[in-house]
């Protein structure tokens, strides 16, 4: 594991978007971090993830209910018993269905992610690389980053050949050209979807710091010294960045799943008169959670804290 170490450190703010963005101070404990205004979308996602999982929790639990109610009075029921379990049931199922159908209306309705603020002539960003910062960025919206440029100038210097110099030269150039291609694909992904976009929109104007602290044990970091196997800043900056695409793509996939798996159960339900099956939807609704979940733990927890909290304020002044 790593964590950059930053050039300044300073006291939390408690409240980050009354300064000016050039006098707020990074306060991310060794984690990457990027303006606050970037991090809203993603919080207004959030918030509504977690309004579908506690949805999805209820049913959950009435869904158990129903099901330990059943299988303690079945065995010794009259005729009349059972006329008032098979009632009761009915009514539990009434209300599972009426739960799916609040999940339905939650997903298919999500709130708008991209909002101009009130507070501040600046308006958020709703594409990739639309804020710049100083330092080594995430972004990489023109080409290679200027800490891959660096590294790959550090390779071509340890190559004795010429040949060899211009074949890297070449292969540089071909990796800035996939690289262009990649992200004139993802912008056109984003501009189809607002939820990759708000996930995007962090992730793009993250900061990292110039130096990175390398958190194994000592035995560990001794044997890569030694043998020359320390990482270097690009593949760790990398490294980061793919890991929250990772968990960007798996809560997009998983989303998709529980919004069809949500739209078939009730269409079954009403066409059939099944019992309605819930165990797919709560294992999708939970997948999704925890991938969004994992990727705001790589996010200062200060930072998600604030975040949440203008959101909640932006719900009640509306």
């Amino acid at each position: 594991s790593v964590f950059f170490e930053e050039k300044k450190m300073g006291e939390p703010q408690k409240d980050p978007r009354s300064q000016p963005q050039e006098d707020r101070q990074p306060r991310g404990g060794g984690k990457p971090y990027a303006p606050m205004e970037a991090l809203l979308p993603a919080t207004r996602l959030k918030l509504w993830v977690d309004e579908a999982f506690e949805i999805t929790s209820l049913l959950a639990t009435t869904a158990t209910n129903s099901i330990n109610s059943s299988s303690s009075t079945g065995a010794t029921n009259t005729n009349t018993n059972q006329k008032e379990e098979e009632s009761h049931s009915n009514s539990n199922h009434k209300s599972s269905i009426d739960l799916v159908h609040q999940l339905n209306d939650v997903l298919q309705n999500p709130p708008p992610l991209f909002v101009e603020s009130s507070s501040s002539s600046t308006n958020f960003p709703n594409k990739r690389g639309t804020a710049s910062a100083s330092g080594s960025t995430a972004q990489l919206t023109t080409g290679i980053s200027s800490i891959n440029k660096v590294q790959y100038q550090q390779n071509r210097k340890n190559l004795s050949s010429w040949g060899d110099r211009v074949t890297a030269m070449l292969n540089q150039a071909d990796v800035e050209r996939q690289w262009g291609m990649l992200q004139y694909q993802e912008s056109k992904l984003e501009s189809q979807d607002p939820l990759r976009a708000a996930f995007n929109t962090y992730t793009s104007q993250l900061v990292f710091g110039d130096s990175y602290l390398l958190t194994a044990p000592s035995p560990t970091k001794k044997r890569m010294i030694r043998q020359e196997e320390l990482p270097t800043l690009a593949s760790v900056v990398t490294s980061d960045l793919d890991l929250r695409d990772l968990y960007r793509n798996q809560f997009l996939t998983s989303m998709e799943d529980l919004k069809a798996e949500v739209v078939y159960q009730l269409k079954t339900t009403r066409t059939n008169d099944a019992a309605l099956n819930i165990d797919e939807i709560v294992d999708l609704m939970t997948y999704t959670h925890n991938a969004c979940a994992s990727w705001f733990t790589l996010i200062p927890l200060q930072d998600v804290q604030d975040a949440i909290t203008y959101v909640q304020n932006e719900k009640v002044q509306s």
